[in-house]
């Protein structure tokens, strides 16, 4: 049996000649390639993700003022929240949600 050299090459013309005369063949071919499409909603979501990721974990000037009082001594601690602290820790471990 002999292998014709040239059949690779002529295998890839017919290939051509009929994607050439086919053109439903070469859409055929683009209608199988994946495609991703990111909805605006996903878009926007991750815009906001960005920018969250710049503002700082602690607010230094709030850190600093606060320090600043408690040094000096006039802080005051506002009772109301203290108090509603307080029974918010006392409830959660009633509950068991602490």
């Amino acid at each position: 049996m002999k292998i014709d050299k040239n059949l690779q090459a002529k295998m890839a013309n017919a290939y051509q000649q009929i994607k050439v005369n086919n053109p439903k063949a070469s859409k055929a071919k683009q209608a199988d390639t994946d495609r991703v499409e990111i909805s605006q909603t996903a878009k926007d979501m991750q815009k906001l993700v960005e920018q969250a990721g710049k503002i700082p974990d602690v607010r230094q000037e709030k850190v600093s003022e606060l320090k600043k009082s408690v040094e000096e001594g006039t802080y005051k601690v506002p009772l109301d929240k203290l108090a509603d602290s307080m029974l918010r820790e006392v409830a959660a471990k009633r509950t068991g949600d602490f």
